[in-house]
């Protein structure tokens, strides 16, 4: 299942994830980021962001956030699995610059920190302000919907719509 640009006729449950940072929507086959562009995550949406802070998306439990990367995967408390990574192509950094707020295991709610990084420090090193957000589950419901904002502000503007 890939994103959709409309909510399904019927369905039984709306959920509404935040924008996890400030940003603005872009093409996923302009990062480079091909397991997400073949669809190996699940629907993804591909964002370039500005600020330093990492938010969730919605209530959650962190599930996993490695000391070596700039990425993050919840599960909300409807069942829904995200992956969101802000460099795709950073794994060489080894998660240098980046705090993490939070640890796996941890109930977080909706708009709470999770992360922060440098930006100014992550173009130094050449690389692009580039993420993606993924639903892992995506399959399991009824449609994934883009926010029809171009430009998100978290956490308060939604990104994704999911429809069960």
């Amino acid at each position: 299942m890939n994103f959709t640009s409309e909510k399904p006729a019927t369905f039984n449950r709306e959920i509404i994830l935040r924008a996890p940072l400030n940003g603005t929507r872009t093409d996923l086959a302009s990062i480079d980021a091909p397991l997400y562009a073949a669809g190996m995550w699940g629907p993804a949406l591909a964002f370039t962001y500005a600020g330093h802070t990492l938010y969730a998306p919605a209530d959650c439990l962190i599930k996993s956030i490695p000391e070596t990367g700039y990425a993050v995967t919840i599960k909300t408390r409807h069942g829904l699995r995200l992956h969101i990574n802000l460099l795709p192509a950073g794994h060489a950094l080894m998660g240098e610059r980046c705090m993490r707020l939070v640890k796996a295991g941890e109930k977080v709610k909706a708009g709470q920190p999770l992360m922060s990084f440098q930006p100014q420090w992550l173009k130094q090193q050449g690389l692009p302000l580039n993420g993606v957000c993924c639903v892992m589950n995506g399959e399991k419901c009824k449609a994934v919907v883009h926010s029809h904002n171009r430009q998100f502000m978290a956490p308060e503007d939604p990104l994704i719509y999911v429809y069960i």
